[in-house]
């Protein structure tokens, strides 16, 4: 059982795709707007990031360890796709891009293991931490509620609280709200993981449905990543992730990438499902400046 301390948010099996000599990869910190060199091992990483409070070890490193099982299995996935696109590629140019470089099982297997990185980075932790706060707007409301729900059972049937009561269950309620909606502290791997082993499946079935292209740099112009590699792009006004007109993108390596079309607003690309397309500049400048733009710190 692993007892890892720092613990990737970004595998580092996937960045060592990104990494030039000596098995290092350049990064841009977006802070400081500074760039260095660093390996794989030290950076998209936090300590104990995924660790649960108050549980025994092997409670605590649930999820670290589910999680490098599935780095395992995404890495040899990976591995897998990029040797049969060098296959591929040996091909007449206009043949290669029509065969099939997915299999069925293969998408279905990509779709969990980018719904999972999706789910499993900082910034979507703090996009979740945020979308709970907000919701503490709905607190006045369950007021509301608590005291409608208190006359009503005095009045209709006849149930009496006094003062003493009444003052118990209102606190004990807003308690109860209270430690399910804020995050934060040892509350954020709690609610953290607990979302990821609820929705994965959820989000995985969506984009099992959408069109899947691999993408072929070969501009000289290499593919960008993050710290948050699983990026979204609006070709509609419908801004959900899912939504019609989303483009997801997800970088495999410096001259790969997968790419997802919502399958409605995208249907002329249906026939491309699953197979290679060849990438120009401007489509790859386009593509990293979503890396950019979505990351929450370092651009690899």
């Amino acid at each position: 059982m692993s007892n890892q301390k720092q613990q990737h948010y970004v595998p580092e099996c996937y960045l060592k795709n990104f990494s030039v000599a000596d098995e290092e990869i350049f990064v841009f910190a977006k802070m400081n707007q500074k760039s260095f060199r660093t390996t794989p091992r030290s950076i998209a990483k936090e300590s104990y990031f995924y660790d649960l409070p108050l549980t025994s070890l092997e409670d605590q490193k649930f999820m670290e360890n589910l999680l490098s099982k599935l780095e395992t299995r995404q890495d040899k996935l990976i591995r897998h796709l990029q040797k049969k696109v060098t296959g591929i590629k040996k091909l007449a140019c206009q043949t290669s891009l029509n065969v099939n470089v997915l299999t069925n099982d293969q998408k279905i297997d990509l779709s969990m293991l980018v719904a999972i990185q999706f789910l499993r980075t900082r910034l979507f932790r703090n996009l979740y931490a945020e979308v709970r706060e907000k919701s503490n707007g709905l607190k006045s409301l369950l007021e509301a509620d608590v005291y409608t729900m208190l006359d009503k059972l005095q009045t209709e049937m006849g149930i009496e609280f006094d003062e003493s009561a009444q003052s118990y269950l209102i606190n004990w309620t807003f308690e109860t709200y209270d430690s399910v909606t804020k995050i934060g502290g040892d509350a954020e791997p709690i609610l953290h993981n607990d979302f990821i082993l609820n929705h994965y499946n959820e989000f995985a079935q969506k984009l099992k449905n959408f069109i899947w292209m691999i993408g072929v740099n070969d501009s000289g112009t290499p593919i960008y990543t993050s710290d948050h590699p699983v990026v979204r792009f609006a070709h509609s006004s419908s801004d959900g992730l899912f939504s019609e007109g989303a483009e997801i993108v997800f970088p495999i390596d410096r001259k790969l990438i997968l790419i997802m079309l919502e399958p409605n607003y995208f249907q002329n690309f249906a026939h491309r499902d699953c197979k290679l397309i060849q990438l120009n500049s401007d489509e790859i400048i386009r593509f990293n400046a979503l890396q950019v733009i979505e990351s929450i710190r370092y651009v690899f």
